[in-house]
């Protein structure tokens, strides 16, 4: 096979890939990268296969929504429902992030849909959010059946190549303030 012919078939399957898991993309809010994976899952299955994604060298989890703007991004980046790393599995009513730095904090900013959350037929575990921005319980273990994408959120911490940079220019003031101190 020629260069061209596989260079153009090295290019189709990026291009296949990328179109079923989306470059994650910067919120300025929070700091973080977000990820909507339309691949279809479980709420159970959710929370590993948020954690089956790394970028810039940082594990990923089920989203943790703190606030409005967040909730307001989130929604801007999904195009169909979608789980995110709320719960009340573990105790009945309180919703506990699942993981990430929130992990086991009771949810003190929420966006429920109207009658939400309501554990129909004492079985709607997990959390998804609309296309509307609103929330909904819903899930294992009454709805062993019921799939579908997720959102991934990373929290990257600065390289060490970054805090190495950041301690020389540190160092390298110290150096000009110690040698104008001593000249004068």
């Amino acid at each position: 096979m020629s260069n061209i012919k596989k260079a153009i078939v090295f290019l189709a399957g990026i291009s296949l890939y990328a179109s079923a898991h989306a470059v994650p993309v910067f919120y300025s809010g929070t700091g973080n990268y977000y990820e909507y994976v339309s691949d279809s899952v479980l709420s159970t299955e959710a929370q590993a296969a948020a954690a089956a994604n790394s970028y810039l060298g940082t594990t990923g989890y089920l989203a943790t929504i703190l606030d409005a703007g967040e909730n307001t991004f989130i929604t801007n980046l999904i195009s169909g429902p979608a789980w995110i790393g709320l719960s009340d599995a573990a105790v009945e009513g309180e919703w506990r992030w699942v993981d990430g730095p929130e992990a086991g904090d009771l949810a003190v900013y929420t966006n429920w849909s109207a009658g939400e959350p309501n554990d129909y037929i004492s079985g709607e575990d997990y959390t998804q959010i609309r296309t509307n921005g609103t929330w909904n319980d819903h899930g294992l273990p009454h709805f062993p059946t019921y799939r579908h994408g997720y959102v991934v959120e990373y929290s990257p911490v600065p390289a060490p190549t970054t805090l190495a940079l950041l301690g020389m220019g540190l160092a390298g003031f110290g150096f000009i303030r110690r040698k104008r101190l001593t000249q004068d």
